[in-house]
């Protein structure tokens, strides 16, 4: 169940855009939990893309949406044998007339960050860490198999930068083993907008 719920604190860092760029102990400021944003966040779909998968069965891959509620995000899968090495590429989208990559394009090991349990150089991955382990009990080292869960699980507006530009968004996460065989493939689309007189346009 882990990976899973690795990936939703990675949806946090889809969430983040311009993390990238500053500092740690600004981050930290900059992230405070139930401090006021002046924007809100709406998830309008989560899609699983580019199945089937190698060994990889998708059972559920949504968001459930409700009329003035927060989405919920849903994610199931299953690893029909287990995975030791485990990669993460990640793109942040803007969209213009079109998604286009904006500001964060990276990948990295997961089961080697997940083994130094976020002691490692990357500070931006160090911190988006602390936020998963400030809201999940357990994570662990590779290697996983078997069915992992997300349910039900609710973006957080107080875990957000407070610097977030107006706009829609398009999160594409890619988790792959050692051999480029995809694990799983999803994409958030979210917009962000402007509260009262706010102008977080990046127009």
């Amino acid at each position: 169940m882990w990976l899973t719920r690795f990936t939703a604190w990675v949806l946090l860092l889809g969430l983040s855009v311009t993390l990238a760029n500053v500092n740690l102990p600004d981050l930290e400021v900059a992230t405070g939990k139930n401090s006021s944003r002046p924007f809100t966040i709406k998830v309008l779909k989560m899609i699983c893309v580019n199945q089937p998968y190698a060994y990889t069965v998708v059972k559920t891959c949504k968001a459930k949406l409700a009329r003035n509620q927060p989405a919920k995000l849903n994610l199931a899968f299953d690893i029909q044998r287990p995975v030791n090495s485990m990669y993460l590429s990640y793109v942040l989208n803007y969209k213009y007339t079109t998604y286009k990559p904006l500001l964060f394009d990276d990948s990295f090991d997961m089961c080697r960050f997940m083994a130094e349990q976020g002691g490692g150089t990357n500070l931006l991955m160090n911190f988006m860490y602390k936020i998963a382990t400030s809201q999940i009990t357990w994570l662990h080292k590779c290697p996983y198999v078997g069915l992992q869960n997300m349910s039900d699980f609710v973006l957080d507006e107080g875990l957000m930068p407070s610097f977030l530009p107006a706009g829609d968004f398009r999160a594409d996460t890619r988790i792959f083993d050692k051999a480029n065989e995809t694990i799983v493939d999803f994409q958030i689309f979210y917009s962000v907008r402007a509260k009262g007189l706010f102008d977080l346009s990046m127009g």
